[in-house]
């Protein structure tokens, strides 16, 4: 609900006596001794709070602003403070706070400690103190009859005391301006093959004070019966796409730092069947669970997907560009999502997402390239880490259109080896001289024989460090 909040400091003493000028009248608190000898030698107490008003005016929620009050004291003795703290009554406002912690030292004063008759806050004869008195409204904050107030409450040793009332105001905020830019997305991307589990993402990191509640919504296409898992409640659920078509996926997000509700929605495009899919798999023989999770569960390997464009340092010493790490143009863990193809397009995009402990897997909507211009996308593998347990044995499937057109089994890796699978040439060249997807073998390492010996007939795999 909109609020409008005011600030404004007055303060009430008992025995008024003029000590000085200001904009703002002072006010004082004086304690005059009795006449004569005794009166010269005691001395008189006077206390001034100026101004009598802070007026903190309009300040946006989340915005802090400080202003100067001085304690003075304007009788002939020592005037000592031994309370100086902001009143907890009924309806005062929390977003006012008092700063000690930038007093200089003062005699018998600890800054860190309330005052107190035990740490009094010292004053000498016509002299002054100057304290600081921040405002900081938040969304959800106390609010009386429209404005936010606070009463500073002054007391001096001998009895004397002020009540000093703070207030101040903020503009109502817009509706939803408190929401963050990027409330919901979902990991996988906004076109996926059917049969796709969609992970959903909400923004956790820009909540304040906790006590989130979630509700997600799924419109989901024709013929879909797909549930958010574990249930419509959670920060983070998942969805499968069993069907093609399109999904909407939504987000509400309550909580009791915000004035009000966040929401936001997502579109996920499921397509009936990708054109190309890679799947990699591993085992590895040493790991006390070869192909499971845990601490045990082995190696670390990598799938790479490459653009035709991709051009890299040449690790295989063929003479010619690799396409591993080539900035966009490589699709792999650290770059599951590049931007491929047509501008504004997102189906000739790829996608490279993890299936358990011990796979991967490349999707591809739409390749490029015409039945007259052929191009190649590289596949590739690279073993990252062994975390100790020696080598691992890769298998990598290509499926396209839905058929198995390649499959290598239990290739033996070591790490930092990378394993150049072969070329997918889409579509198939006019005159059949490369098969659909042509394997990479090499007759000895090219960079041993210190001459190009890849892409050989048949061979060795085109393993390089």
């Amino acid at each position: 609900m909109a609020r409008v909040w005011h600030i404004a400091v007055l303060v009430a003493l008992a025995g008024v006596a003029g000590c000085g000028a200001s904009a703002v009248p002072p006010a004082t608190v004086a304690d005059a001794s009795a006449s004569g000898a005794d009166s010269q030698d005691a001395g008189s107490i006077c206390l001034q709070v100026q101004p009598n008003t802070l007026h903190f005016g309009s300040i946006g929620i989340g915005t802090a602003q400080v202003q100067q009050l001085k304690l003075c004291n304007c009788g002939t003795a020592e005037l000592a403070v031994v309370q100086l703290a902001l009143a907890a009554t009924p309806g005062d406002s929390t977003e006012f706070h008092l700063q000690l912690s930038g007093l200089p030292p003062l005699p018998d004063f600890d800054a860190g400690q309330p005052a107190s008759a035990s740490n009094p806050l010292k004053i000498g004869a016509g002299s002054c103190q100057k304290l600081s008195v921040s405002y900081k409204p938040q969304a959800g904050g106390p609010v009386t009859g429209g404005l936010d107030t606070g009463t500073l409450l002054v007391a001096t040793q001998d009895g004397s005391s002020a009540k000093v009332l703070l207030e101040g105001s903020h503009p109502a905020p817009e509706p939803g301006s408190w929401c963050p830019a990027q409330l919901v997305a979902v990991q996988e991307g906004d076109a996926v093959p059917t049969k796709t589990t969609l992970h959903l993402l909400s923004n956790t990191n820009w909540f304040k004070g906790g006590g989130e509640k979630y509700h997600w919504t799924a419109k989901l296409p024709a013929g879909s019966s797909a549930q958010l898992l574990p249930n419509d409640s959670v920060p983070n659920p998942v969805l499968p796409a069993d069907v093609a078509g399109q999904y909407e996926l939504c987000v509400t997000v309550s909580a009791p730092s915000l004035p009000g509700d966040c929401s936001a929605c997502v579109t996920v495009e499921a397509v009936p069947d990708p054109s190309v899919v890679v799947e990699l798999s591993w085992d590895t023989p040493a790991a006390a669970t070869p192909t499971g999770t845990g601490p045990g569960s082995g190696a670390d390997l990598d799938l790479h997907l490459a653009h035709p464009n991709a051009v890299g340092p040449d690790k295989d010493c063929d003479g010619a560009p690799d396409p591993w790490f080539a900035a966009k143009f490589d699709a792999f863990w650290a770059n599951p999502k590049p931007d491929w193809g047509a501008p504004n397009s997102t189906l000739d995009n790829p996608y490279v997402g993890s299936s358990g402990a011990s796979g991967e897997y490349a999707t591809l909507l739409e390749p490029e390239g015409s039945a007259a211009n052929p191009v190649a996308y590289s596949v590739g593998v690279h073993y990252w880490k062994d975390n100790g347990f020696g080598p691992s044995n890769a298998t990598v499937r290509i499926y396209v259109q839905g058929s198995l057109a390649a499959s290598f089994d239990k290739v033996k890796l070591v790490q930092n080896d990378l394993w150049f699978v072969g070329k997918l040439w889409w579509p198939d060249s006019v005159d059949g001289s490369k098969p659909l997807f042509q394997a990479c073998f090499q007759g000895g390492s090219s960079c041993a024989a210190k001459q190009n010996r890849m892409w050989q007939p048949k061979g060795d795999w085109c393993i390089a460090k």
